[in-house]
């Protein structure tokens, strides 16, 4: 992506609210605890976008994740 540059990213519901095989562990937002969007969420993929505003380099200097140099 480059700088100010929006994308869409598709997340399964396993991923995004817990696991569908334990309804105990399925976290659902409040704004949609019952009616159609509640439906929506168990049989449909979350899907958001998200804009890149600013990044930061980092080098691992000896590559081994324990040494790292942060460019601002």
């Amino acid at each position: 992506m480059r700088k100010g540059e929006t994308a869409k990213i598709k997340i399964k519901k396993n991923y995004g609210f817990g696991s569908s095989l334990d309804p105990e562990l399925l976290w659902i937002p409040e704004s949609c605890k019952e009616g159609h969007l509640l439906d929506k969420l168990k049989w449909k993929g979350i899907i958001y976008e998200i804009t890149l505003h600013d990044w930061v380099i980092r080098d691992d200097i000896e590559h081994d994740g324990r040494l790292v140099k942060i460019v601002t």
